[in-house]
């Protein structure tokens, strides 16, 4: 009985560890999109008044 909670607790340690590392390179994506999206729409932004002129 003993030995069955130790492995049911690494599995949930292992299972933490896939999820911090799932959020961490999610966000440091998602952060990296964000980053590159805002450049480009500020990009469009400055082409698009300088045509209107």
């Amino acid at each position: 009985m003993k030995q069955q909670k130790i492995v049911y607790q690494q599995a949930i340690n292992d299972l933490k560890d896939q999820y911090l590392k799932y959020n961490l390179t999610f966000f440091s994506s998602s952060f990296l999109s964000n980053l590159l999206f805002s450049s480009h729409f500020h990009r469009l932004q400055h082409v698009y008044s300088s045509h209107r002129r």
